[in-house]
Order: C-alpha cells, then structure tokens, then sequence
C-alpha cells in the first residue's frame, strides 16, 4: 500500500509544480501549493489516528496505590511487568506493558481514574516477538471515547 500512495503523491506533486513553474508570476498557485500541502499533512494525521495502526510501549511510574490498576490491567488481558524502584520520593512501582496503539485512550483513562498522579511515558514499538494482546471487539471500537 505505502508503494501506491508514494507514487500518487510524487504524481500530484509533479502536476502540482508544473503549474507553479509554468505560471512563476502568480503568487496564488503558491498559496494554492501551500495550502495543498498543509491540507494533506492535516488530513493525514486524522487519518493516522482513526486506524491507530501500531504498538506502544508504555512505561507507568506509580507512586501509591498501585495494585487497583495492576489488577484491572491484568484482569482485562493486558501483560504487564512491574518492578518496584526507588524515585527521588520514596518508593515506586513501575509498571510496563506493550499494548496496540488502538487501545491507548482505554488504558490512559483507566490510569487517570486509578492513579491520577502517575507519570506515564509512551513510545512507539517498532516490532515485538510474543506477548499477549487483549482481544478487541468490533463493538468496543465503536463504544470508545476521546481521552483529553
């Protein structure tokens, strides 16, 4: 797929720059270009986020209560890692897991409920080999919500 859309870019891009070439005193086919290009960029990260194609890695720091949402992430499939570290604050836990990139705003809502003070890091994944990955219903995809 990526090969077709490059080639449907490159493609307008040319059409597109031999329109500004071929009329180099009209400043309204740069605006036009411009706007084109900004456009594209605008649409393609909307785009990007309702397929939500990909893996995070997220790494929670948790100072109290940890073990609510420890069990709640357990308990909806998730495999997670935790390790009990010492923070510049005293004691922390640090919980880890790699989920699909889809159900991001599920898990942040279930931290901001449960431990609203956590320090949360996410980063992109670019492979895993093994794990476990809930499985997600058509019908929650449907029910999810933005989170702020």
């Amino acid at each position: 797929m990526a090969p077709i859309v490059g080639f449907c870019e490159i493609l307008i891009w040319l059409v597109a720059m031999s329109q500004i070439f071929s009329n180099l005193t009209n400043f309204i086919y740069y605006i036009a270009y411009a706007g084109g290009f900004a456009m594209g960029n605008y649409m393609g990260l909307i785009v990007e986020g309702k397929i939500s194609l990909g893996l995070l890695s997220l790494q929670l720091i948790i100072r109290e209560n940890p073990e609510k949402l420890i069990n709640l992430l357990n308990e909806q499939g998730y495999s997670i890692t935790t390790m009990t570290a010492e923070g510049s604050k005293g004691l922390v836990r640090i919980v880890l897991l790699v989920i699909k990139r889809k159900n991001l705003p599920k898990i942040l809502e279930l931290v901001h409920v449960n431990n609203p003070k956590a320090f949360i890091s996410v980063e992109q994944v670019k492979s895993v080999s093994g794990g476990n990955f809930p499985i997600t219903k058509r019908w929650d995809l449907l029910k999810r919500k933005k989170v702020k």
